[in-house]
């Protein structure tokens, strides 16, 4: 429908930004992309886990002649560090991930412990799990010194 449309219309309107200096703001972010064209929405990336910035962020800007100025900063200083900018649709899945609404189906999300793993794989799991249990029994103590 019309939504996806705006959707994808926003998403040629964004650009990633990463190896963004943790102590920037997203004001400040805001502020060095403004110079491009009109910043309609900024959003950091923090860690799902943490809540820790992933020192990237999603620009999205009011029109897409911006983007083209956003790509030439990159590789330009912010915070004493330079920036990596990218078009959102060169973005790696891992950034995409990242900002997906919670509950949005994720193709390419398929938990590990799914049913359906190859027989190869998951037998390579449970030797792995084997192996670091008899790690945790060899515990240093139980170790004949040399």
């Amino acid at each position: 429908g019309p939504h996806s449309n705006l959707e994808e219309d926003a998403d040629a309107r964004t650009v990633l930004v990463t190896n963004v200096h943790f102590a920037a703001t997203k004001e400040a972010l805001s502020t060095h992309f403004m110079k491009c064209g009109t910043v309609l929405k900024l959003n950091m990336l923090t860690d799902a886990i943490t809540g820790h910035p992933k020192g990237a962020a999603f620009v999205t800007f009011a029109d897409k002649e911006s983007i083209g100025r956003a790509l030439s900063l990159s590789g330009t200083s912010f915070y004493s560090r330079v920036l990596t900018v990218m078009r959102k649709a060169e973005a790696p899945p891992g950034f995409l991930a990242s900002i997906q609404q919670i509950g949005r189906p994720l193709p390419w999300n398929s938990p590990p412990f799914q049913k359906g793993v190859s027989p190869k794989q998951s037998s390579g799991h449970h030797l792995q799990w084997k192996r670091e249990q008899s790690a945790m029994e060899n515990s240093p103590a139980n170790c004949p010194t040399d």
